[in-house]
């Protein structure tokens, strides 16, 4: 009945429930501690116009009350063991987090089972939890970054999804009920969307029995439920440019693109690209933009790894005065980058990093339940773990100029400074 994926240490057991729930099990003793993501396909891609912030609001509520237990109950339970229950939510998946000794896993299962499949959303602990998230909304609309970035990401975007934030809005936000949330429940949290990782020192055939016992009843669909369709982001065939005045201490100048979904064959050359300019402390644009010309107080990016294609996202901060030539020297980076080959030592070097900074991302058993968790709910498998590091250096410099050329040459620029700097901002 069990089987390993693989004799490489630490890789999970598998097993596939009737009603269709996925579970992983990574055997790891080095500590006495479990831990485990619930993935369910219940992210922000779910929602549509009239409901973003529902996948945030149904993750904030639903530890909150159950048919058998109160929000305090909840609470008391989980802190007597030491342990810890949570939910969050992101563009493809709404996940419920646990960790616990060995001995205090079994009952902190059985409360994630309880809480899990009969939520009552309590109408007061929603109440609660939107005035927190519009608290949330109101405060992000002050913050320069979220200001630069949330028109970029519509533009990028469309009306795909992955263009709102997980809060949502203040109108939508503040006309979600309890049956919008009951109903998106019902709809997404079901075995037959839902995968279970597991990582520490446990059993795999102990957590095969307890997961059989609090999940093996749980019903999926008597019949198909079909997905929303999910409109996909279009490339853009002209520059976009939006400039958002605000009263701050200092400018951000952000570039966007359309990048890929994980399952493209291109997703590597575009996480090598990003982490050659803007990872870390050696990198291309923290050297040229901060440590030379002193142009930025920040310099960062970021290309997730998304179901449908992610936005590859650079921006700094800056001083007001300094907008223009900032500006002027972040746009030549990215032309530098398509025009010019790269080196073949800045590619191993991006290469090296990329690999060693996702070794160090797996040494927690948390983490391994999230990355196992993960990729099986993207459909990868853990497969994809073991070809993570020659996927990355199967990238050659023909690939990677390709890649560049390919995807980063019409940009989306948001710039968010004071009025009087964006007035004079000379731009192509």
């Amino acid at each position: 009945m069990l089987t390993a994926s693989s004799t490489v240490p630490l890789r999970p057991y598998r097993y596939s429930f009737p009603n269709g729930l996925v579970l992983l099990v990574t055997p790891n003793p080095a500590v006495d501690v479990v831990a485990a993501r619930f993935l369910m396909d219940a992210g922000i891609r779910r929602e549509d116009v009239n409901g973003w912030g529902l996948s945030h609001l149904v993750a904030s509520v639903i530890t909150k009350g159950s048919a058998a237990y109160s929000s305090v109950d909840v609470a008391q339970i989980v802190e007597s063991m030491g342990a810890s229950l949570g939910t969050d939510t992101a563009p493809d998946y709404a996940v419920l987090s646990l960790k616990a000794v060995s001995e205090d896993f079994e009952p902190l299962l059985a409360l994630a089972a309880e809480v899990m499949r009969s939520p009552t959303f309590p109408a007061q602990e929603l109440e609660i939890e939107r005035q927190i998230t519009l608290q949330a909304i109101a405060a992000r609309q002050e913050q320069p970054l979220a200001l630069a970035l949330r028109p970029l990401q519509e533009a990028i975007y469309g009306t795909h999804p992955y263009a709102q934030s997980s809060y949502g809005t203040l109108e939508t936000v503040q006309n979600l009920q309890v049956d919008d949330l009951r109903s998106f429940h019902q709809r997404y949290f079901r075995p037959d969307k839902t995968v279970v990782s597991v990582a520490g020192n446990i059993d795999p055939e102990q957590a095969f029995r307890w997961v059989e016992r609090y999940w093996g009843d749980w019903p999926p669909p008597q019949r198909a439920v079909p997905d929303p369709p999910v409109p996909l982001p279009a490339a853009r065939q002209a520059p976009v440019e939006i400039l958002t005045p605000q009263p701050t201490q200092q400018s951000i100048i952000a570039f966007g693109y359309l990048g890929v979904s994980v399952h493209h064959p291109d997703y590597w050359g575009l996480k090598l690209l990003l982490t050659h300019l803007c990872n870390g402390l050696s990198s291309r644009l923290f050297l040229e933009l901060r440590e030379r010309q002193g142009l930025a107080y920040e310099v960062s990016g970021f290309f997730p790894t998304r179901q449908d294609p992610a936005s590859w996202v650079i921006y700094l901060g800056t001083r007001p005065s300094q907008t223009q030539v900032a500006y002027e020297q972040l746009r030549q980076e990215i032309t530098q980058l398509v025009q010019n080959d790269l080196s073949r030592e800045d590619l191993t070097m991006a290469q090296q990093k990329l690999i060693g900074q996702y070794t160090l991302n797996k040494q927690t058993n948390a983490q391994l339940a999230q990355l196992f968790g993960w990729y099986e709910h993207l459909g990868l498998g853990e497969e994809y773990d073991g070809a993570y590091a020659s996927c990355i250096q199967a990238v050659d410099l023909a690939t990677i100029q390709r890649i560049a050329a390919t995807y980063l040459t019409i940009p989306v620029c948001s710039i968010v400074g004071p009025e009087a700097i964006l007035d004079k901002l000379q731009t192509p």
